[in-house]
């Protein structure tokens, strides 16, 4: 760990994370190698496929203008500290790309022009990786958009599909439940900040 920290800096990494069980030794030997924890999360998992399902109202693919609004989305929706530890690097040269989930094939659920909800969706050969973040008023709104969603991750085959969800989140969970997912396990997130 104390390796990768000092090869992180030499490449001008801001920030290493990791995701460990809650207890064990593991959260030592982190915390002794500079890692501090940003929040829990609970990991949902399914296998099961989704039937067609239409774009829903409001629905689209991110876009390169959505930047902006994407970070302000965040920045009023994740806790101060877990949004600093996570999202706020100022110098990071990809964070609009990251933002819009270019890499990632992200979805905007946008109401009024205001985004109410940012959806990403990062496939590789083991599986997809869905992360959402919606205003908490609109959490119980989200089942529809989460539907297109796994259906638009296991459309074309039946890659196991994961969904992080943040303690902050509460409610989505449930949502997610209804859906045919089960709760794999819970997690903590922590984070080294590099010098």
């Amino acid at each position: 760990l104390a390796q990768a920290i000092i090869t992180a800096a030499e490449q001008r990494v801001a920030r290493i994370y990791a995701r460990t069980p809650l207890h064990g030794d593991s959260v030592m030997v982190l915390r002794r190698s500079g890692f501090t924890m940003v929040g829990c999360e609970e990991v949902f998992a399914s296998s099961s496929v989704q039937p067609a399902t239409p774009m829903p109202a409001g629905l689209r693919p991110g876009a390169d203008e959505d930047a902006w609004a994407l970070g302000e989305l965040r920045r009023q929706v994740i806790p101060p500290l877990v949004y600093q530890a996570q999202w706020f690097v100022p110098d990071e040269s990809t964070w609009s790309a990251q933002a819009v989930g270019a890499a990632q094939g992200g979805y905007v659920w946008v109401e009024s022009g205001v985004i109410v909800a940012y959806l990403s969706l990062d496939s590789s050969a083991r599986g997809h990786w869905i992360e959402c973040t919606v205003r908490p008023e609109r959490r119980g709104d989200l089942l529809p958009y989460l539907r297109y969603l796994l259906y638009v991750a296991n459309g074309a085959d039946h890659r196991p599909l994961s969904v992080s969800v943040p303690d902050y989140a509460i409610g989505l969970g449930w949502l997610l439940r209804t859906l045919g997912f089960e709760s794999y396990g819970r997690q903590q997130v922590m984070v080294a900040v590099v010098e």
